[in-house]
């Protein structure tokens, strides 16, 4: 039986790397949720339906070094090896795939770095056969049904003859119902936790695209402006198949923006009500596409966290990069998502295009005002690609802004409010010893966090 072997490669990074927004590494976050890689759960549901022997290693998350991964690849035998890959752990992403290639298998690389360099990486990795640009899914089917010839496979770039072939751009998957759940029995569950309570979770994809034009994030590119939402049945489907197979109550609800249609949102509430599906859940939503109807039915229907993106507290960068959103509109929801009883991070980026010293200052002082219960400071990422490589960047020294984004999270968190605020939000969490104990070990991890920064 052909044996197909999907993976996160070995890397120093736990990149959840379907983040087209930002990217660093989990274990640098504060507050650091390690994702399922649900890409790769998705690729193998596709190659399990075809019949096919398959196996995900999420490498960095189970600790499995490059050694470990050549052991395996000798004893296993895999026919094809898949990587994930993102331009922070390139290079030792297509290392996996060197390994991959002397040991007799077929290679295939998918992922942010593929879908904009696919040429440059080719001509430099002989060892690797194909190359998907853009959305994975289809391509990947089509070449492990031996679809012939690889020039009529859209996203595909090849090496034919010695020479680099690279096929007409893919089209994006309008139906997301077409593809079979992802395989959420072929990861290790244990390892992808919320880190307050100590809960297993999983994750469920409800949509892709986004039709918003961020200058610095690449949803776009990979995802497309249009959001294609799967339908509510198939969603409540997969929620009910997971909770009878796999006993997780759990969720991360994933897309690029998933609060984009308020209906939507309502009816998607009133089925996980309707089907009496105690569960609890997350999701990261805009500031400006929700309001109280939606959080009121949200937390009803088990919501329990929201991660918003603020990016900025200056507003005149909030326009350079084209966020849409304003200061008064990130107070006002985090305020109105805190009177439901939500709990709620916001994310602020530092060193953004039109971003000074004083602009990053404003911001680490706007968060205190914002007054969500968390908060995350990351570095700006340089992605090749995005729109804000071609605007105004300082270019402000990685050290400067790691000092920064210390000083910015001894401002938010080393302040009496908050420690009384994380006791009150997770004390509802808490059912027992266990629940307590993670909440200290959590508080003792985000205080070493800052200090190591």
């Amino acid at each position: 039986m052909t044996k197909v072997l999907i993976i996160n490669p070995p890397s120093n990074l736990i990149l959840y790397k379907e983040d087209l927004r930002c990217q660093n590494d989990a274990d640098d976050l504060i507050h650091n949720i390690i994702r399922p890689p649900i890409t790769l759960m998705y690729l193998a549901a596709i190659s399990e339906k075809l019949g096919l022997k398959t196996k995900i290693i999420d490498a960095p998350v189970e600790g499995i070094k490059l050694k470990q991964l050549k052991e395996f690849l000798i004893n296993w035998k895999p026919d094809w090896v898949v990587v994930n890959t993102s331009i922070q752990t390139l290079e030792s992403d297509l290392l996996g795939l060197r390994i991959a290639k002397e040991k007799g298998a077929k290679t295939i690389a998918f992922g942010y770095a593929p879908t904009l360099n696919s040429i440059s990486i080719l001509k430099n990795a002989e060892y690797i056969d194909f190359l998907i640009r853009g959305e994975p899914e289809k391509p990947f089917r089509e070449l492990l049904e031996g679809a012939l010839p690889y020039d009529n496979i859209k996203g595909l770039t090849f090496r034919e003859n010695n020479r680099i072939k690279q096929n007409e751009e893919p089209d994006f998957l309008q139906n997301l119902d077409e593809l079979p759940f992802p395989a959420h029995h072929l990861i290790t569950h244990n390892l992808y936790r919320v880190p307050t309570t100590g809960e297993i979770f999983t994750t469920i994809q409800t949509s892709k695209g986004c039709p918003n034009r961020c200058t610095f994030c690449l949803s776009n590119v990979l995802n497309g402006s249009k959001v294609r939402r799967r339908s509510i049945t198939s969603i409540i489907k997969e929620i009910k198949l997971v909770i009878t197979k796999l006993h997780i109550n759990n969720f991360f609800f994933r897309a690029d923006l998933f609060t984009f249609n308020k209906q939507w949102i309502l009816k998607l509430c009133q089925e996980i009500i309707k089907n009496n599906l105690k569960i609890s859940w997350f999701c990261n939503s805009r500031v400006d596409t929700i309001d109280l109807e939606m959080l009121r039915a949200m937390k009803k229907a088990g919501c329990y966290y929201i991660c918003f993106g603020v990016e900025s507290g200056n507003n005149e960068v909030l326009r350079y990069i084209q966020k849409g959103i304003t200061k008064e509109q990130a107070i006002e929801t985090i305020r109105l998502t805190r009177n439901c009883r939500i709990i709620t991070t916001a994310v602020y980026i530092l060193g953004l295009p039109g971003d000074t010293l004083n602009s990053i200052h404003e911001t680490i002082q706007f968060s205190k005002e914002v007054d969500s219960d968390l908060a995350e400071f990351i570095p700006f990422i340089r992605f090749p690609g995005a729109k804000a490589l071609k605007q105004t960047l300082l270019n402000f020294h990685p050290l400067l802004l790691q000092k920064l984004r210390r000083y910015a999270l001894i401002q938010f968190y080393f302040r009496p409010k908050i420690f009384l605020r994380q006791i009150r939000n997770f004390y509802m969490k808490i059912q027992g010893l266990r629940q307590l104990l993670n909440l200290i070990l959590i508080t003792l991890k985000t205080v070493g966090r800052i200090f190591r920064l």
